[in-house]
């Protein structure tokens, strides 16, 4: 039962790391969503959605 384990840890390893790679290559990709920070330029309609996680002032 324990090489089972250890194949199902192994596939778990291997999914998160291309999960993790994809995602990077997403970020590089698409341009940076906008800050919250007030002297940020306004966000592009692109990204008006990444806003909604911004605490409203």
């Amino acid at each position: 039962m324990n090489w089972w384990r250890g194949r199902l840890r192994a596939k778990q390893a291997a999914s998160a790391a291309m999960t993790l790679t994809f995602r990077f290559a997403e970020h590089q990709a698409s341009p940076p969503p906008p800050t919250c920070e007030p002297d940020a330029p306004p966000p592009s309609p692109v990204h008006r959605s990444s806003t909604a996680d911004c605490p409203a002032t």
